[in-house]
């Protein structure tokens, strides 16, 4: 092996980017390994913090970038699911209440990236999907080859469905699409062991520079790269942080998707404890995003999230139905292929994301003089809280997102009153009264004196019947 594909090979690893999608997928990358994991929950100060000179200065897809990779596998084929399957609206979307949070906005406005696999042109979608650019092929971004930036961008802005009810959260958004991953492409020279997987964290770092520049109000990442709990710091981390930093001094609201569990993968394998960090995700472990975990319909966090003190909030993850993402397709799906070919249902916090990017837009609408930073304390403090300190918890973060409170509640910091001070509740028991023994005395003296007449009665009892025995005699 020459010493620049040995380069090659190693920098990809570092910067490879894992979909955060509930469906088998290639490894994460392969960060030094640390046996002996962190006893505390993991902070981003043990980043280095956002350095602007890191900044990719030429963001664009360059021709340089296409000649890297080559189609490996087929693309997905429309009717990955029958219309037989779908005859009801997504409970998600039930659960949310999305109907009436529409009532006050639906995303007029907006212009939410989609920074993924692609966007299809969806009949759905139509008139309000802009390519920004591709990092995979010589295109524009509207070419999906794996079918996940699709489904994604279908949950934040698909027009609604007649049969289903199916609609995305924001309808009215505009979808700006950049390609910067696929799992259908491959580096030219890989190996037969090398996973097939195009696009990196360096890619994902210049899609976010590119999508700030093109207008983007919103910014959805639903990719993350998964790692051991080892706090890498390297070139490709550090110019992620420095781009979503860009975004967000450009008052970007940026939502990535918490990660899923991979068994397949040792770096994502096992789940996370307050006092035992297994692995960490980038970008959502960045305090900077507003990092989103799944939950399925009984309410419960889904088995596959990854959780973390940096998941902020979570949403509906589970029995997702959406566009049916493969090109020059006109229905829905509710599941979908994966690289090698099975049909599996869609889930994972990747489909968790875009529902909490598009009330992002919905919010931006309704009051577009907040800031991206005020949007994201409102989506956090009209959450569904767990019961944990400050209304916080390790796996939920601020609990599950509610729409219709981000939309009409009325928050005393936006209005420059200091909200009270949480406190943690108080489950002591008032202090026990001081023994009474009065009726102890009471009862115990009436007992004896009870005992003393009972024995003064049978004693006179018993005399009288001698004396009866002795006169018979």
């Amino acid at each position: 092996m020459t010493s620049t594909r040995m380069t090659r090979r190693v920098s990809a690893a570092l910067a490879a980017g894992l979909l955060a999608v509930g469906l088998p997928l290639a490894g994460a990358p392969a960060y030094a390994q640390q046996s002996d994991t962190e006893d505390t929950i993991t902070d981003a100060a043990r980043y280095p913090p956002p350095d602007p000179a890191l900044v990719p200065t030429n963001p664009g897809p360059g021709g340089g970038d296409h000649a890297q990779f080559e189609p490996a596998i087929q693309c997905i084929q429309p009717n990955g699911s029958l219309p037989s399957d779908l005859q009801q609206t997504p409970w998600g979307q039930m659960f949310l209440r999305i109907d009436e949070a529409q009532q006050y906005a639906t995303g007029a406005g907006q212009k939410v990236a989609v920074i993924d696999t692609g966007v299809s042109v969806h009949p759905r979608l139509a008139g309000r999907v802009e390519g920004g650019g591709d990092y995979i092929a010589n295109m524009d971004g509207l070419s999906d080859c794996d079918g996940h930036g699709t489904i994604v961008a279908g949950i934040i802005a698909a027009a609604e469905d007649p049969v289903t009810g199916f609609k995305g959260v924001a309808p009215d958004a505009e979808i700006l699409s950049i390609r910067n991953v696929s799992h259908f492409y491959g580096h030219v020279d890989r190996l037969e062991d090398d996973a097939i997987q195009a696009g990196n964290l360096d890619t994902m770092s210049r899609a976010i520079v590119l999508a700030a520049d093109r207008g983007a109000t919103v910014i959805n990442l639903s990719e993350t790269a998964c790692v051991v709990s080892s706090y890498p710091s390297d070139q490709y981390t550090e110019r992620l942080r420095a781009a979503i930093d860009y975004a967000v001094e450009r008052d970007i609201v940026v939502v990535a998707a918490a990660g899923n569990h991979n068994s397949d993968d040792p770096s994502c394998a096992n789940p996370n404890t307050p006092n035992s960090l297994q692995n960490h995700t980038f970008p959502g472990v960045f305090p900077e995003v507003l990092t989103v975990g799944s939950i399925g319909g009984d309410g419960a966090i889904s088995d596959f999230s990854i959780q973390g003190e940096w998941v902020d909030i979570v949403a509906p993850g589970e029995d997702i139905i959406s566009l049916d993402p493969a090109g020059g397709a006109t229905s829905l799906a509710n599941q979908v292929a994966s690289s090698n070919g099975e049909l599996g249902p869609i889930e994972g916090t990747s489909f968790s994301a875009p529902y909490v990017a598009g009330v992002a837009a919905l919010v931006r609408e309704r009051y577009p003089d907040l800031s991206a930073q005020q949007v994201i304390d409102r989506l956090v403090n009209t959450a569904q809280h767990p019961g944990g300190l400050e209304g916080h918890s390790f796996g939920v973060g601020y609990g599950v997102l509610n729409p219709v409170a981000a939309l009409t509640e009325v928050l005393p910091e936006e209005h420059g009153i200091q909200p009270a001070e949480p406190r943690q509740a108080r489950n002591e028991l008032p202090p026990m009264a001081p023994f009474d023994w009065t009726p102890t005395v009471v009862a115990v003296s009436g007992a004896g004196g009870g005992l003393v007449l009972l024995g003064i009665t049978l004693f006179i009892v018993r005399a009288v019947r001698h004396t009866r025995q002795g006169s018979e005699a």
